[in-house]
């Protein structure tokens, strides 16, 4: 099975839940030793979304009140950077810092643990545009 970026989209527009979101993202995981394979639908079509600082606003908070395991945000930035139908404008300071926080989540053995205090951190710069 693969996880269908319509679903992915729904869930950001808040008409589904993280339950049906996260159901069809783990079904779509194959294990092979230690390497993941996340199965992504492959359609043909030429639409875009547009995601938005609150959309990564709301992954975090699903972290932060345990709806989602940490490693599970490296799942949505895997998904997230390898779509073409997830875009955001990278020349923007909204573009910039969802491509910071993604590609921080991407890959954590090389820019840093996740914890649950950086993603409240996240929080902080998604919402402010400032570091503390």
């Amino acid at each position: 099975m693969s996880i269908k970026k319509e679903t992915i989209k729904k869930y950001f527009e808040g008409t589904s839940s993280i339950a049906s979101l996260m159901g069809e993202l783990n079904e779509s995981i194959q294990m092979s030793g230690n390497e993941m394979t996340i199965n992504i639908e492959n359609d043909k079509s030429k639409s875009e979304f547009r995601v938005k600082k609150e959309h990564l606003i709301k992954l975090c908070h699903e972290c932060l009140n345990d709806q989602i395991q940490l490693s599970d945000l490296t799942k949505f930035a895997f998904i997230l950077r390898s779509s073409d139908f997830f875009i955001w404008d990278n020349s923007q300071n909204d573009g910039s810092i969802i491509n910071d926080l993604i590609t921080n989540w991407e890959c954590p053995e090389i820019n840093g643990e996740l914890t649950k205090d950086y993603i409240q951190y996240c929080v902080y710069f998604l919402e402010t545009g400032e570091h503390r």
